[in-house]
């Protein structure tokens, strides 16, 4: 891979893909790169195409960070190829984290900020940064955002609204082509509409038109739902169970096309697709054990073991249930309350949480686990374990888990101009 220093790539104001233009050149010196003819400063001409592209999605979009930026980092991680921290400020410095991922297929760009912390000198700043920029390349990039998880419940017609996560309601044309809309270990939720009420059923979404969800036994009902056949649609088994459905059988899961479909995705993940991969295995392989012990972690029940919490327990690392929380008011006749209430999970909470998550479903071992306990798993292939495994890595999506090209390397600058 070549490298030069910007003055190497700049070819004179001539319109080139092989190299840098003059309004390149400007705009690259104003965000802090060295046009210094002899700077030993030496980059690819692909990452000095990205820090264009970047400051561009910055100057397009909304977004809070004002004022004069003094230092920022360019890098790829595991998850994204577009990541930056960002420190702006006067008195003091605050420091930033900002994630952007591009248009692909149909899946719309996205970029998520947020800020980490402030602090009174610069240069602590910036060491706090080049920290971030590594270890959010770890196991849990959510947890080096210095962010909390806050859930708020509405009334039963309105889905609660959860941070650090992004929510899209798919349009239409995603019947019959959910790879165009969905990505692997994204959350999805079939809403319908029946008897004036709003039912709702979650999976987690494979690729190649597959779903992983959890489904009851055969003849559950529930008094929440007028004692709807809940488990009826998937008869056959008298076990609560996970299950690998078509696209088209989870999506009519409730005997009808869904009023609505929701795609959840956390940009910055709580867990690595390794895991949720490893996580989702496990339940499928000892589902048996899943649905055996108590309380939330016993028989399913609309507001205790349901498919939510199935699917936020493999890809989220949380033991809960959104919508559960709102049928337990609900049966506590708190349901005249507009507002049901705000949960707000701290930084070192939502670490523990997501620890005692992964320890529950890590514990899930049966006979065909004895003296695993830590399979490595290729994210683009499921481990075979048993003859069940060798069904289930049918499914795993060809949807590149990162779109765009890497930064080759971390690339810091000082910007000279850019508020």
């Amino acid at each position: 891979m070549e490298i030069k220093n910007l003055c190497g790539w700049w070819i004179n104001g001539i319109v080139s893909k092989e190299g840098i233009t003059d309004e390149e050149k400007n705009r690259l010196e104003q965000i802090g790169i060295d046009s210094n003819s002899s700077s030993h400063n030496t980059y690819c001409l692909s990452d000095l195409k990205k820090i264009l592209q970047n400051e561009s999605v910055l100057k397009k979009h909304s977004h809070p960070i004002a004022g004069q930026i003094h230092f920022i980092i360019f890098f790829s991680t595991w998850f994204c190829n577009d990541c930056m921290v960002i420190i702006n400020g006067n008195s003091s410095y605050t420091m930033w984290i900002c994630v952007y991922e591009p248009s692909y297929r149909n899946f719309g760009e996205w970029l998520t900020y947020h800020s980490v912390i402030t602090e009174s000198y610069l240069e602590v700043a910036r060491d706090k940064a080049r920290t971030l920029s590594k270890n959010i390349g770890e196991n849990n990039p959510v947890l080096h955002i210095n962010q909390p998880l806050t859930i708020t419940y509405y009334e039963e017609r309105r889905s609660p609204e959860m941070s650090l996560i992004n929510r899209s309601e798919l349009p239409t044309t995603y019947l019959s082509n959910p790879d165009q809309y969905i990505r692997l270990f994204d959350i999805v939720k079939v809403c319908a509409i029946i008897k004036e009420k709003p039912w709702l059923h979650s999976g987690i979404y494979l690729g190649k038109g597959k779903v992983m969800h959890a489904v009851p036994r055969l003849g559950y009902t529930d008094t929440s739902y007028d004692g709807y056949g809940y488990g009826d649609y998937y008869g056959g088994s008298s076990n609560d169970r996970t299950s690998i459905a078509s696209w088209e059988k989870f999506r009519k899961f409730w005997r009808k096309e869904p009023d609505k479909v929701v795609r959840i995705r956390a940009i910055i993940p709580f867990k690595t697709h390794d895991e949720i991969m490893r996580h989702i295995a496990k339940v499928y392989h000892a589902d048996s054990k899943y649905f055996g012990g108590k309380g939330d972690k016993g028989e399913f029940t609309l507001a205790g073991n349901n498919c939510e919490r199935f699917a936020n327990r493999c890809v989220l690392g949380l033991d809960l249930s959104e919508h559960g929380e709102i049928l337990k008011e609900k049966k506590q006749k708190k349901k005249n309350r507009t507002h049901h209430k705000i949960d707000r999970i701290e930084n070192h909470e939502l670490e523990k949480k997501i620890n005692e998550t992964s320890s529950f479903l890590d514990g899930l071992n049966n006979s065909a686990w004895a003296g695993i306990t830590s399979p490595s798993v290729n994210p683009n292939e499921w481990i075979t374990f048993t003859n069940e495994y060798n069904i289930a890595k049918n499914y795993v999506s060809p949807t590149p888990d990162k779109i765009g090209e890497n930064y080759s390397h971390t690339i810091e600058v000082k910007p000279e101009l850019w508020i």
